[in-house]
């Protein structure tokens, strides 16, 4: 598993503002404006889609854990 899962999971919490347990496409572009890294909305809701496994428009954490687990070298 990646070192930076915890690091990533208080980001996670952080762009969670409405403390829903799971992000928005609006808190998505938040917390990348944040992080200075540019993105449409389109762009953040083909994000959202792609890793939006139960459908319910949001993503939320053990959604962006597994991709993480997924995209992380040696894990």
């Amino acid at each position: 598993m990646c070192d930076k899962i915890k690091e990533m999971q208080a980001e996670f919490v952080k762009a969670d503002k409405d403390n829903s347990g799971t992000l928005s496409v609006d808190e998505i572009m938040e917390a990348l404006k944040k992080a200075k890294i540019e993105k449409t909305r389109a762009e953040v809701e083909a994000i959202v889609k792609h890793l939006d496994f139960n459908k319910d428009g949001q993503v939320s954490w053990p959604e962006f854990l597994k991709y993480l687990q997924t995209s992380c070298p040696g894990k």
